[in-house]
């Protein structure tokens, strides 16, 4: 795969990697290599969501297939789901974090209003 060119759907991608993984046991080597294939060719919010898996593919030479076969269905579904658009992003609520419905003003203490020192 060409890196940097960024294909608009991975998602068929990841349907025939699933449709090649029945085995028990998978080669490492062969799930690093797809996935540093598939970080390469989406964006960079899905570059994200390929690290988290990569960081933890687990085993020394092989990885369960039933774990892989869970990742590509992950990723599938992440990929699957629709972007949110910025108008839908917007924040609607504009009260203040701490639900005051004002917020506060600092007050300056004046030299009369300070404790006494002991």
């Amino acid at each position: 795969m060409q890196r940097g060119v960024v294909i608009p759907d991975p998602v068929p991608l990841l349907d025939s990697w699933s449709s090649d993984s029945s085995s028990v046991v998978v080669p490492k080597a062969d799930v690093v290599d797809r996935l540093l294939d598939l970080r390469n060719v989406v964006d960079e919010r899905h570059a994200r969501l390929v690290d988290a898996v990569l960081a933890g593919v687990p085993g020394v030479t092989t990885v369960p297939g039933e774990w892989w076969r869970a990742q590509l269905a992950r990723l599938r579904a992440e990929f699957s789901a629709a972007p949110i658009e910025p108008s839908e992003a917007t924040l609607t609520n504009t009260a203040p974090v701490s639900g005051d419905a004002e917020p506060s003003r600092w007050r300056r203490r004046r030299r009369g209003d300070a404790e006494p020192s002991r």
